[in-house]
């Protein structure tokens, strides 16, 4: 996605419908992988969403990004581990949740060093948007310069075709990419 160091945002769909064929197990193995790839210059976070939207509590109540060290990236995989699905797909909840906790790691000083200048979310799904609002309208919105996010798109299994357009206009919209990954298709790979 990104050479240099990085501010990165895996937004990760946890909606009853990635129960199907293996989906779930192979958006966390995915997940984890882009975990491990992650150095010590990066900083990230996990938005979990399904019927409303969760950010990873690294302690204390932050929700802001954090280092990519050992340590946090130890952190990351448990949460990722102990993550269940449950509920319907609410897209917009979980990038008003993303850019939550990039505007509070941005007041904060925090990111990889460079002002949060190579921001990427990485938004993974198996299904179409529950919600009355479109996750575009909230990206199009809060993906200020603070941020100029690049969001690369994954729609996981055969049934998500009837959100493609709107992944597709996600990616295209900020430098992103959109990628369909069939059901027992190489997530990892693709990412």
């Amino acid at each position: 996605a990104a050479s240099g160091p990085k501010d990165v945002v895996m937004i990760l769909d946890t909606s009853g419908s990635m129960s199907k064929k293996g989906r779930f197990a192979l958006m966390q193995k995915a997940a984890k992988w882009v975990v491990n790839t992650l150095t010590k210059y990066d900083t990230a976070t996990v938005i979990d969403f399904s019927s409303q939207a969760r950010a990873m509590d690294w302690g204390s109540g932050s929700t802001n990004l954090q280092k990519m060290d050992d340590v946090g990236r130890a952190k990351m995989r448990d949460y990722i581990d102990n993550l269940s699905v449950i509920g319907q797909t609410n897209m917009p909840a979980a990038f008003t949740k993303a850019f939550a906790a990039l505007d509070a790691t941005h007041a904060a000083g925090g990111g990889s060093g460079r002002g949060l200048a190579q921001t990427v979310i990485l938004f993974l799904t198996d299904g179409e948007n529950s919600a009355d609002s479109s996750p575009v309208e909230v990206v199009k919105a809060r993906n200020t310069a603070d941020f100029s996010a690049r969001v690369f798109t994954y729609s996981l299994g055969s049934d998500s075709r009837g959100s493609d357009a709107m992944m597709g206009q996600l990616a295209c919209d900020t430098a992103g990419v959109h990628s369909k990954v069939d059901d027992g298709g190489n997530l990892e790979k693709v990412m």
